[in-house]
């Protein structure tokens, strides 16, 4: 185990191992979906769609829009 120079134990850097849709860092225990445009983190999966997809709405609005298109 590595120690600073007081003793005290340090905890191993996470080492970058990807990178994600973003660019971001990815770890080795990072749970991710693999999507055309890269690897997307679980937790920013929503925020992925969105950027895809476009914002979320009711179905009563869709209905409204397929309504008048």
């Amino acid at each position: 185990m590595i120690r600073d120079s007081l003793g005290v134990p340090l905890e191993p850097e996470d080492n970058v191992v990807a990178h994600d849709w973003c660019g971001d860092d990815l770890y080795e225990d990072d749970s991710v979906y693999l999507t055309e445009d890269g690897l997307v983190r679980e937790e920013d999966m929503i925020t992925y769609l969105g950027f895809v997809y476009g914002a979320p709405m009711s179905v009563s609005e869709y209905m409204f829009i397929k309504k008048e298109g």
